[in-house]
């Protein structure tokens, strides 16, 4: 009943927009960079222009991959706040949290884990993998005003990307000075506490092509969002506290080009806590510095493009938390009076070398030559309470419940580390005829701590006629295992194992491209695929109580993606996708749960008045199967309505926004792990609001 209240309510809103506007006609006006967005058919936007398929770019609707494009107009057109709202409206992607600190987790057709290390995030492409988790930084986010667009692909993407382009590849490039043209500052303050505030300036100084941008932001998070029951038994509320600060500046002259970017994670908090046990005290800094600088020289020869790449990543990740409160005790250990508590610092180190080439010499053929390499140091600190573990958690060098430090001592938890990495890739994309292409490509990656691994592609795009496109794909892509996964010591969650093997996953792809109108178009993805060696954690033989990561799990899965465009009239635009997936367990035929099996979205953009912009967005998950073993009843399904309004060229100078998330206030959860110590699962955000003003200088 209360779903059929909410469609209702959804129904009703969409039938009042079509009505209003077919009462009202919109007159011509002058264009702003979301009217731009208004203007441009459905049929225009599958040919933008994207590289992350092949690494080279091609329109959209013939690129050998199943790739989703966001632009900078979009997302401001939208009343998004966040880069994780901005994402799920990809089709089969699916925005959840990490259990532990209640991150944000990305989740590609059915695969799910809790570092989220099966989804390679690139910043103007390149990665931004932190080798500890295996995954982005915590609470990792680009600012919004920074980005130009956001390219998606869902499915394999190691023969280009390499490691971690596993379940899916997402990649941020960020608006150089000649897109931004002029200043802009910005503000927005809204539910909870939350303010944020953005300077940004761009353009052309003497020779050269300078952008800066700041952007900082806090909230407090949403008070009403409890744990009913934590590890130990504890309810109170979920502590999602965040300050944040990014600084950018990029400079480009000629083929050059250069970016430093700085990434802070002021003060977080943990969520339901680190190990399922409420702790509001308990904090997370991040303070990252990306450096890069590309030469780009399209024309170094006859029929030669050469790319050049050099960047480097500094990354430092400070926490104090308490893994369990005070008075807690684990046999024969006396109570820790002040709770079991935790200082780890991770310091990250990464330099990286990219050389590319397209060679165009070969009628019908485009050729394209990668190689480079890499080299990651890790070094851990930590003052702790606790020490080295047995099946007992029995203190060892150390003193229970006296806070010491471990760093360089063998107490430590993780072991300083370094890895080095070395690769090469072929790719051809072969014209066979106007209407065939054939793209086939292999990246062979050789590890100095988990050995070699090789990846193919295949990609057979048809333009079967003027309307239809049809893609036949394969890609193999494999995740490599995390420093934490393989060396992690003297951790009471989980203990690593030096002998892992990378996962690996084998996709196969159908997709069908429909272009039934101008203004109306199609998108059709079919897919089934397999994953091998997935890492787990899994509980030691008793007596221990001690858990080890291992190569445990073998998973098949298979679904499909649906997806409409279509402009309604002038102004109106609708968009809509529905994903269905199924993702088991080879040896038992069970679902992995987590994961919506059914999800569909829709958003309805409408030009109402000129310079005025209204967005609702519609976001209903539902089928979240348990895992194996876990004999609680399924997580609700929920639908939630986002509406935001926007006001451009006030007086030539200034914006307004207006944006309502979560509108009819749904009390929707997210699962919490199967065996899990948070048995009434997480708690998502209640109604939120937020007003916004831009101004251009």
């Amino acid at each position: 009943m209360k779903h059929v209240q909410l469609w209702s309510r959804l129904f009703f809103t969409l039938c009042l927009l079509s009505s209003a506007t077919s009462i009202y006609t919109t007159p011509a006006i002058a264009k702003s960079n979301v009217d731009d967005y208004f203007s441009m058919s459905f049929d225009e936007l599958m040919d933008i222009e994207v590289s992350i398929a092949t690494g080279t770019s091609q329109p959209l609707r013939t690129a050998p991959a199943v790739a989703s494009v966001i632009t900078a107009e979009e997302i401001k057109a939208s009343g998004a706040t966040s880069m994780h709202e901005v994402l799920e409206r990809v089709p089969g992607l699916h925005i959840s949290n990490v259990s532990i600190r209640f991150d944000t987790n990305y989740i590609f057709r059915g695969i799910h884990s809790d570092f989220n290390s099966q989804v390679l995030f690139l910043i103007n492409g390149i990665p931004a993998t932190h080798l500890l988790i295996g995954a982005r930084s915590e609470f990792f986010a680009v600012p919004l005003p920074s980005i130009s667009r956001i390219e998606v692909i869902r499915g394999p993407g190691s023969a280009i990307y390499g490691a971690d382009a596993f379940a899916g590849v997402i990649n941020i490039i960020t608006k150089k000075g000649d897109e931004i043209d002029g200043t802009y500052a910005g503000m927005r303050i809204g539910s909870f506490d939350s303010q944020a505030a953005w300077l940004q300036h761009g353009g052309r100084w003497v020779d050269y092509e300078v952008a800066f941008s700041f952007d900082a932001s806090r909230t407090d998070g949403d008070d009403k969002r409890v744990i009913t029951a934590d590890r130990v038994g504890n309810s109170g509320i979920l502590d999602t506290r965040i300050k944040h600060a990014d600084t950018r500046l990029e400079i480009g002259k000629g083929r050059w080009y250069s970016r430093l970017w700085n990434h802070r994670i002021i003060n977080a908090g943990e969520g339901p806590g680190i190990a399922s046990a409420l702790d509001p005290t308990g904090h997370v800094e991040v303070d990252d510095y990306y450096l890069d600088v590309s030469y780009d020289h399209p024309d170094l020869a006859d029929e030669w493009d050469v790319k050049a790449v050099l960047s480097y990543l500094n990354a430092t990740t400070r926490m104090r938390h308490r893994l369990f409160p005070a008075g807690s005790t684990f046999a024969p250990s006396p109570p820790y009076t002040d709770g079991m508590i935790g200082g780890p610092e991770n310091f990250e180190q990464h330099s990286r070398l990219d050389l590319s080439s397209v060679y165009h010499g070969f009628k019908g053929h485009t050729l394209r030559l990668a190689t480079g390499a890499s080299k990651t140091r890790y070094q851990a600190e930590a003052t702790q309470n606790f020490f080295p573990i047995t099946g007992t958690m029995t203190g060892v060098g150390g003193t229970i419940g006296v806070m010491s430090s471990t760093t360089g001592t063998v107490d430590i938890y993780m072991p300083n580390k370094s890895r080095t990495l070395s690769y090469i890739s072929l790719q051809d994309e072969w014209g066979i005829s106007p209407d065939w292409a054939l793209t086939t490509g292999l990246r062979f990656d050789r590890y100095t701590d988990i050995g070699n691994t090789t990846n193919p592609r295949l990609a057979l795009v048809w333009q079967t006629n003027e309307k239809l496109t049809s893609k036949l794909l394969y890609g193999r892509a494999f995740r490599a295992p995390s420093f934490g996964e393989l060396f992690s010591i003297n951790n009471p969650v989980r203990l690593g194992n030096p002998s892992l093997k990378p996962e690996t996953i084998d996709t196969v792809e159908l997709a069908f491209n429909y272009r039934l109108s101008r203004d109306t178009t199609l998108n059709l993805n079919l897919y089934r695929y397999q994953i091998d060696d997935l890492i787990d954690i899994i509980f030691d033989p008793a007596p221990a109580t001690t858990a080890t990561t291992q190569n445990s799990g073998k998973l098949n899965g298979k679904g499909f993606e649906l997806e409409l465009f279509w402009r309604l009239k002038e102004g109106l635009n609708l968009r809509s996708n529905y994903a269905m997936q199924s993702t088991k367990d080879k040896s038992t035929n069970s679902e992995m749960g987590y994961a919506p099996q059914n999800h569909l979205y829709t958003q309805l953009d409408w030009r109402f008045l000129p310079e005025w912009h209204l967005n609702s967005q519609v976001n209903h998950v539902t089928n979240r199967r348990r895992a194996s073993g876990d004999t609680r009843t399924e997580v609700a399904d929920y639908t939630t309505m986002d509406l935001a309004v926007r006001r451009n060229n006030i007086a030539k100078h200034w914006e307004l926004a207006l944006s309502i998330h979560n509108l009819f206030d749904e009390d929707a959860h997210e699962p919490s792990p199967a065996g899990s110590f948070l048995p009434n699962d997480i708690p998502l955000e209640g109604r939120t609001v937020y007003g916004e003003i831009r101004y251009r200088i």
